[in-house]
C-alpha cells in the first residue's frame, strides 16, 4: 500500500516510503499490534512484503498457547 502511494494522489507530500516504513515500525507496540485489530491490520497491510521482516509477531500469552482446546465438533 505504501508502494501504491508513491506516485498516486498525494505523492507530492513531503515524506518518503523509507521514512513512512520507519515511523510505522518505531510504533508497533511491545505485544508486536498497533493497539487494536483495524490498526494492527492497516499496518501490516501498508508495510511490503519486504519490510514485513522487521515486524516483531504477536505476543500470544503463555496461558493461551498451553491451553488445551477440545477440537471442533466434540
Amino acid at each position: 500500500a505504501l508502494e501504491d502511494s508513491e506516485s498516486g494522489p498525494g505523492a507530492h507530500q513531503h515524506w518518503s516510503l523509507p521514512s513512512a516504513r520507519r515511523w510505522l515500525l518505531e510504533r508497533q507496540n511491545a505485544d508486536g499490534g498497533w493497539g487494536d485489530v483495524a490498526n494492527t491490520a492497516a499496518a501490516v497491510a501498508a508495510l511490503t512484503p519486504a519490510s514485513l521482516a522487521a515486524v516483531r509477531p504477536p505476543h500470544c500469552s503463555d496461558k493461551l498457547l498451553d491451553s488445551k482446546h477440545e477440537p471442533l465438533g466434540r
